[in-house]
């Protein structure tokens, strides 16, 4: 934990396969027992990953079916290990946007590794609980995707003449930017409610004296506001992205300016982390 904290080190959630994204259930990477029956000594996993963000980091929480003869999630346990020679970097995908982290392939070729928490509770209750919150991360993510496009196109607008005036003083133009700025606005208002409602639970849950009612009400509320969250501020990442480069036009279109740039980056927050 140090090391990742101050960032010397850093950590990959390793997911998914070249067959199986959204339908984790179905992933296929083997997790083989330590020869003792000990679940807490050496375990080895066998299999390939796709789609890793970070994946060449020195630290990886990997979803593996620890159960032979299962073909559901309830096979699946959480594993953690350390990068080393059993790990082969197979590619770097050569993506769209976010290009400052890699996207890798991987395989694990008798790779020692430990639980983590219980068996068959990996899919479950770890990564679901993981899952939701890399779904607020991406909601933020799409929000600061969303307000950087804003802004630029804002400010070019105010500069950009045309017709005697800045075309920010044309109709279609201010519609534009003001609807971006509305939509940024019900974003973030989403955004932070939804980090308030997972604040109380998770007090709600460490608290022996809490409301058993109010700890379930906010664990459904909560449920629910973290997907929606990740998806209006996705989906308003890649609207808020497509108009601003529509206000600057062909000078939008170019890498002189990072309008194009935003409009790449925003096209991952709607796919990864749950599809829309």
């Amino acid at each position: 934990i140090p090391p990742l904290a101050a960032g010397e080190a850093t950590g990959a959630m390793v997911l998914t396969e070249p067959d199986y994204g959204s339908d984790l259930q179905s992933v296929k990477t083997k997790a083989t027992p330590p020869e003792d029956g000990n679940d807490s000594g050496i375990w080895h996993l066998n299999g390939t990953k796709r789609f890793i963000t970070n994946g060449n980091g020195t630290t990886l929480l990997v979803l593996a079916r620890s159960e032979e003869g299962t073909k559901d999630g309830r096979g699946l346990s959480m594993f953690v290990c350390s990068k080393d020679k059993t790990i082969t970097i197979d590619r770097i995908e050569n993506k769209l946007g976010i290009h400052g982290s890699p996207t890798c392939e991987m395989t694990f070729n008798n790779t020692p590794a430990y639980l983590v928490g219980k068996r068959k509770f990996g899919l479950i209750k770890y990564i679901m609980s993981l899952m939701n919150g890399a779904r607020i991360a991406v909601a933020a993510q799409g929000l600061g995707i969303a307000e950087a496009a804003y802004n630029l196109a804002k400010e070019y607008a105010e500069t950009r003449i045309q017709f005697d005036k800045p075309i920010i003083k044309i109709p279609a133009v201010y519609k534009l930017l003001s609807d971006m700025r509305l939509n940024i606005e019900a974003g973030r208002l989403l955004l932070y409610e939804t980090g308030k409602v997972v604040d109380k639970l998770k007090a709600s849950s460490k608290n022996p004296n809490a409301d058993r009612k109010e700890t379930k009400y906010l664990e459904r509320l909560a449920g629910i506001l973290t997907p929606f969250s990740k998806y209006f501020n996705a989906e308003m990442a890649n609207k808020t992205a497509y108009d601003g480069l529509q206000v600057m036009a062909g000078n939008g279109y170019m890498k002189d300016y990072d309008m194009e740039r935003y409009y790449r980056d925003a096209r991952i927050t709607n796919i990864y982390e749950g599809t829309s």
